[in-house]
C-alpha cells in the first residue's frame, strides 16, 4: 500500500464494527439485503487485514469506544504514545451521538463467536479480536 512508503513508521488504527450492526445499517439505508451486508462487511475488513498484515496495528472496536471504556481508552493511548486520558474520554463522551447506534445488536461475545454469523465473517471477527489484546474487554457491552 501506497501509505507505507510515505509513512514508514505508520502506526494504524482500525476500527472495528458489528458486523451484523454494519449489515442492518446499510440494509436500512442503501435497501440492499442483510446478507450482502455481511458480505461487504467481510470483503473490506478481509482486504484491511491484508494490506495491513505487514503493519503494528491496533483494533479499536466500536462499542468500547463509544462506552468510553477507560482500560480501552488507556490502551490506545499508550500505543499512540499519547497520555492525556481525561481529555480524550469527555471528548469521546461529547462527540459520540449514541442516538446514531440505531442498528446494535446486543449480542454477547459468547453468540458471536459461537457462530451466529456466517462462518467466514465469524473467523474474521475472531481473528481481529485474537490479534487485539483489548479484545474481551472491547466486546464485553454486545
Amino acid at each position: 500500500p501506497f501509505w507505507q512508503e510515505i509513512l514508514p513508521n505508520h502506526k494504524i488504527v482500525i476500527v472495528v464494527r458489528n458486523p451484523i450492526d454494519v449489515a442492518r445499517s446499510l440494509s436500512k439505508r442503501n435497501h440492499i439485503s442483510l446478507h450482502l451486508g455481511l458480505m461487504l462487511w467481510q470483503k473490506y475488513y478481509q482486504i484491511l487485514l491484508t494490506q495491513t498484515q505487514s503493519s503494528e496495528r491496533f483494533f479499536l472496536f466500536q462499542d468500547a469506544l463509544i462506552n468510553s471504556d477507560e482500560k480501552f481508552i488507556k490502551a490506545i493511548l499508550a500505543y499512540l504514545n499519547l497520555d492525556e486520558i481525561k481529555y480524550v474520554k469527555n471528548a469521546i463522551k461529547k462527540s459520540v451521538n449514541k442516538t446514531l447506534l440505531t442498528h446494535a445488536v446486543g449480542t454477547s461475545p459468547e453468540t458471536v463467536l459461537k457462530g451466529r454469523f456466517h462462518q467466514e465473517i465469524n473467523k474474521l471477527w475472531h481473528a481481529m479480536g485474537t490479534e487485539s489484546d483489548n479484545f474481551n474487554n472491547s466486546i464485553a457491552s454486545f
